[in-house]
């Protein structure tokens, strides 16, 4: 019968393939939040280039796109039931125009959504969706290069 001899650098290796497990949350929240950063810094850059306009059928005010640029964010990761992980980017709060209808500022998701999608008075301006589509591959690489950035420090 042969023998198979494993040597000391096998259970260096075993301990580092544990300590991978045992921080693979951890990680996991690092990666996705690294592909986050990026995708939120393409989408305030779409959002800088909507125009400006006190005409709605030009853009929007300033005061909306100053709204929309102080709400962006990410939210705080969830966790469904199955193990998948998400965050979302996107803008929250109000701007500082105050209107009948919004006498505490109107809700930057409500101009974000009516500049994306447009309304019977403003033509569509699907930066939300272009910001999204285009920062794909550097959200991939940004992942990418953080996961592999993780494992080199447990993997020395």
């Amino acid at each position: 019968m042969a023998k198979f001899y494993l040597g000391k650098g096998f259970d260096e290796y075993l301990s580092q393939i544990e300590d991978l497990a045992n921080q693979s949350d951890e990680i996991a929240g690092k990666v996705i939040y690294s592909g986050a950063k990026v995708a939120i810094r393409k989408f305030t850059d779409a959002i800088k280039t909507i125009p400006e306009s006190n005409n709605p059928h030009n853009g929007i005010l300033p005061e909306q796109k100053q709204g929309l640029l102080d709400g962006a964010g990410i939210t705080k990761m969830e966790i469904n039931s199955g193990g998948t992980r998400n965050v979302k980017i996107g803008v929250s709060g109000c701007n500082n125009v105050l209107t009948k209808n919004f006498p505490k500022g109107q809700p930057n998701v409500l101009i974000a959504r009516a500049v994306n999608s447009g309304t019977s008075i403003r033509p569509k301006n699907r930066f939300s969706d272009t910001s999204m589509k285009n920062a794909e591959g550097d959200v991939v690489t940004a992942m990418q290069n953080r996961l592999d950035d993780e494992i080199s420090k447990i993997m020395k």
